[in-house]
C-alpha cells in the first residue's frame, strides 16, 4: 500500500452553525446513513456498513438526550450550539475501483483503526460505520463524552485540540491556539504510530511537504519496506513464543512420562517382592504337604498368574521407555529449531536495524533539500535484497 494517512475529527451540536457551513449532529448522521435528501453530493448512494456499534442515528439520540439533561461549567442548563458530539473518518488509499474487499491490507487497516479508536477513546465510541460509494473506501466513527459526577457535558473529554486549549489560562489566544493546534499534531502523530506507519503509509502527503515526485516515491518506498520489515519482525516474535509454548508442553509431557516410569519401577520391585515372596511360601509348602497335588496345583496357578501380572508391567514398562526415547528425541530437534530461529531472528533483527538507518538517512536528506542525493542513494539501493 502506498501514500499517506487521512485522518479527520470535527465537533457538532444539536443544531446546525449560524453560517450552516457546519451541519448539525443530526444532518451528518443522515448523511452517513444516505439519506436521500442528506446527501446530493453522492451519485449513486449505496447502503452503508455497520462495522462497531450502534448507527449514527442512535449515537446522535444519546448525545441529544445528555445535551438536554447536561449543564456548562458554570451550571447553566447547556446550549443548543455546545457541542455534544465528536466525529471522525479515516480513509483507505486505494480507489474503490482497484479494491479488493479480502484483501490482507484493507483487513489489517481497519483492525488497526478499531484498536486505534478503542483504546484512545474506550466506551465513549459508540458507532463505526463504512462506505463504498465515494472514489476512496473510508470510515466514520462517533464519539459521545460522558456525563460527569456533578451532571456537566464536556467535549473536551473527547476532544484533544479543544481540552488542549481550555486548560490555557486567561484570555491569551495566541498561546490558546498554539495549544490547540500542538494537541491535534500529536493526535496526528499518535495516529501514524498506531495506524499509518505499520500500514506503509507517510505522515503527510508530498504536495504539503513541497517534495518532488522522485523524493516522494522515495520516501513511499522507504516508509513500505519499514512497514514489511514491522510485521516481518511481529510475526518472526509470534512464531518463536508459540515454539516456546510447544517446548514446554513437550517438556511437561517428558516430566509426566518420567514420573509414570518411576512408579512402574517401584511397582515391579513391588512385584518382584511378592513374587519372591510366593516362590519361598510354595516351595516351603511343597516340602511341607510334597503328596497333596491338589495344594501344589493351585500354588502352580497362584504363581502362574503372578508371572503373567509380571510380563505386563515389564511389557509396559518398556513401551514407555520406548516413547520416553522418541520424546527425547523431539525434544532435541525442537532445541535445534529454536536455535536456528533466534539466529534468523538476529538476522532479520539487524536487517531490519540497517534498513531503519536507511530510511531515516533518506528522510533526513528528503529534509534539507538535497534531493538529487536522495535520488542516487535509492536508485544504488533500489534492488538490494535481504536473505536470512
Amino acid at each position: 500500500m502506498a501514500g499517506y494517512q487521512f485522518f479527520h475529527v470535527e465537533t457538532y451540536a444539536r443544531i446546525p452553525s449560524k453560517n450552516h457551513k457546519k451541519q448539525s449532529a443530526r444532518g451528518i448522521a443522515k448523511e452517513a446513513e444516505r439519506a436521500p435528501e442528506a446527501c446530493p453530493h453522492i451519485d449513486s448512494p449505496l447502503p452503508y456498513k455497520l462495522m462497531f456499534g450502534c448507527t449514527p442515528s442512535d449515537a446522535v439520540d444519546l448525545a441529544e438526550a445528555r445535551g438536554t439533561k447536561s449543564t456548562d461549567k458554570l451550571g447553566r442548563k447547556l446550549r443548543k450550539d455546545a457541542q455534544i458530539m465528536l466525529a471522525g473518518v479515516a480513509s483507505y488509499p486505494v480507489p474503490i475501483a482497484e479494491l479488493n474487499p479480502s484483501d490482507d491490507a484493507l483487513n489489517h487497516w481497519l483492525k488497526l483503526n478499531y484498536h486505534f479508536l478503542k483504546n484512545k477513546y474506550g466506551n465513549t465510541l459508540k458507532s463505526i460505520i463504512a462506505h463504498t460509494d465515494e472514489r476512496f473506501f473510508h470510515i466514520h466513527f462517533y464519539i459521545i463524552p460522558d456525563v460527569d459526577a456533578k451532571g456537566r457535558m464536556n467535549i473536551g473529554q473527547v476532544h484533544d485540540g479543544i481540552l488542549a486549549r481550555d486548560l490555557v489560562g486567561g484570555k491569551q489566544a495566541k498561546e490558546k491556539m498554539r495549544a490547540y493546534k500542538s494537541a491535534m499534531r500529536a493526535l496526528q502523530d499518535d495516529y501514524f504510530e498506531s495506524v499509518g506507519k505499520l500500514c506503509g503509509l507517510t505522515r503527510e502527503g508530498a504536495n504539503k511537504r513541497r517534495l518532488s515526485r522522485s523524493a516522494w516515491k522515495v520516501e513511499q518506498a522507504a516508509a513500505e519496506r519499514l512497514a514489511s520489515s514491522l510485521k516481518t519482525a511481529d510475526e518472526i516474535e509470534k512464531r518463536t513464543k508459540s515454539l516456546d509454548i510447544e517446548q514446554e508442553e513437550l517438556l511437561q509431557e517428558k516430566k509426566w512420562l518420567l514420573e509414570k516410569e518411576s512408579n512402574l519401577i517401584a511397582l515391579k520391585y513391588e512385584a518382584d517382592k511378592q513374587f519372591e515372596k510366593a516362590k519361598t511360601e510354595t516351595t516351603a509348602l511343597i516340602n511341607l504337604k510334597a503328596g497333596k497335588n491338589n495344594v501344589v496345583k493351585y500354588l502352580k496357578v497362584k504363581v502362574a498368574e503372578m508371572k503373567d501380572q509380571l510380563n505386563k508391567l515389564l511389557s509396559s514398562m518398556s513401551h514407555l521407555k520406548s516413547e520416553n526415547k522418541h520424546l527425547r528425541k523431539e525434544v532435541n530437534t525442537l532445541a535445534r529449531i529454536n536455535e536456528k530461529l533466534t539466529y534468523q531472528s538476529e538476522l532479520r533483527a539487524d536487517a531490519l536495524k540497517r534498513d531503519r538507518i536507511e530510511m531515516f538517512e533518506l528522510v533526513n536528506l528528503v529534509a534539507k533539500g538535497k534531493t538529487s542525493e536522495v535520488i542516487e542513494k535509492y536508485h544504488n539501493n533500489k534492488y538490494k535484497e535481504y536473505t536470512l
